[in-house]
């Protein structure tokens, strides 16, 4: 298993997090569909942008966000990276069919200001049968990756990464 860091992001860092997401609230408007839970959309983004930021912390860059304010994972010589940012402890890195087999997949764990890295895995990696898994039912199935098939976050930067590039 991979081993943790512990990003504890400062009160101005999540300033900047809740700003960026007041913006993605502009830029997406998430109010003019009925269907969306203010509440609960509001929080993912929260929880995900911050996840982005405490990569990019780790790795001492700076936040990746697009000319329109949208929040990307940090880029590393070895690629941009994809951050999945999630409420449970124990949860499995989530992947899905449309994701790039190239692309290097970070899985975060959040819990108020404090952000674990859990680990990664390129597309391709994870994207096995075995993962497969519809667990709600839902007729979406995705590839749920375990916390014990990922890599050292550390490992981003040795050439094991940097391979996957297309």
């Amino acid at each position: 298993m991979a081993t943790r860091y512990k990003v504890v992001l400062s009160d101005q860092d999540m300033q900047s997090v809740k700003e960026i997401v007041l913006g993605q609230q502009s830029l997406y408007k998430p109010h003019k569909d009925a269907s969306v839970d203010i509440e609960k959309w509001t929080k993912t983004k929260l929880m995900d942008a911050g996840g982005k930021f405490a990569v990019a912390h780790h790795f001492n860059l700076p936040v990746n966000i697009g000319e329109d304010g949208r929040i990307f994972g940090p880029r590393l010589p070895s690629g941009p990276v994809l951050v999945r940012t999630m409420p449970k402890e124990w949860g499995d890195l989530i992947l899905h069919n449309s994701d790039k087999d190239y692309r290097l997949f970070v899985l975060v764990y959040n819990k108020g200001h404090e952000f674990h890295l859990l680990g990664w895995c390129r597309g391709d990696e994870g994207k096995k049968t075995e993962y497969w898994k519809d667990p709600t039912k839902s007729g979406k199935p995705a590839y749920f990756v375990p916390q014990s098939a990922l890599r050292d976050i550390n490992d981003l930067l040795t050439p094991v990464a940097q391979r996957s590039k297309p």
